[in-house]
């Protein structure tokens, strides 16, 4: 007589061992595959020749890379620069120096690029909002919250980069352009208080320099302190500081882009 035939599971167990890695070897090769469509989307980046502007396309692992890149740079040359400076105003005026002897005027009639400021630093010359960038990049980054911004009086007909970075909780003020710095009648970095109507606080060295026709000393007859943005426009460079950002434009609370231009 046959015996009865018992199921003790080995079968079917071994089946659902088998179709539950081939789900899980399914999944993964679908998120893996969602993940390189993701990395590989065209995204776009924009770069200005002779002030017009042009965007070009990249793939989206290319831009995200370049970016923690270009901010892992400005980190490492802030702490170089400013190494051994143990304040605020020591850190600041190793970066205005750094700038100064780095990031030369751009000569007349080449061509101007915009596009990174770690691109400024490499090239080695830009025009006055350049400058006024890397400046308060490197500010930014070194510990010392900083922008820059146009000045126009309204009785002008043209305006002036003026960079202003928070020392000791001062904001003070610099021309990195022209390479000058502003003192009080204390022997401290200026405020814009401390240089409204006091064209004698302005160095005699550029006092009567002319910006386009205009007498240097006259941008600061009314000089104001300027709206400090928020974010700053080097906060958007660093990589945690962009991304709050970016979730709080896309949840509706949405801060100023920090771009001074």
């Amino acid at each position: 007589m046959t015996e009865p035939v018992v199921d003790d599971g080995t079968v079917r167990t071994g089946n659902s061992r088998v179709r539950r890695c081939l789900t899980i070897a399914m999944a993964g090769l679908a998120l893996s595959g969602g993940m390189f469509l993701v990395a590989t989307m065209p995204v776009a980046t924009r770069q200005g020749i002779n002030y017009e502007v042009s965007t070009h396309r990249v793939p989206l692992y290319v831009k995200t890379f370049d970016f923690f890149y270009r901010s892992a740079h400005y980190q490492i040359l802030a702490d170089e620069t400013t190494d051994g400076a143990s304040t605020q105003h020591e850190r600041v005026l190793a970066i205005f120096d750094w700038t100064q002897r780095n990031v030369r005027d751009t000569p007349e009639a080449w061509t101007v690029v915009d596009d990174h400021i770690l691109n400024i630093i490499i090239r080695g010359h830009g025009t006055a909002d350049q400058q006024a960038d890397v400046f308060t990049t490197l500010c930014t980054y070194a510990g010392i919250p900083a922008f820059w911004t146009k000045v126009e009086p309204k009785r002008l007909p043209t305006g002036l980069i003026l960079s202003f970075a928070s020392v000791d909780g001062r904001w003070v003020v610099f021309d990195v352009a022209n390479q000058v710095m502003f003192r009080n009648d204390r022997g401290e970095l200026a405020t814009a208080d401390d240089l409204r109507g006091r064209s004698d606080l302005i160095p005699p060295a550029v006092r009567e320099l002319k910006v386009q026709d205009t007498r240097y000393y006259r941008f600061f007859e009314d000089l104001r302190p300027p709206l400090v943005p928020s974010p700053l426009r080097a906060e958007l460079q660093m990589p945690w500081r962009r991304l709050r950002h970016e979730l709080e434009r896309v949840l509706g609370a949405e801060e100023s882009d920090g771009l001074e231009r």
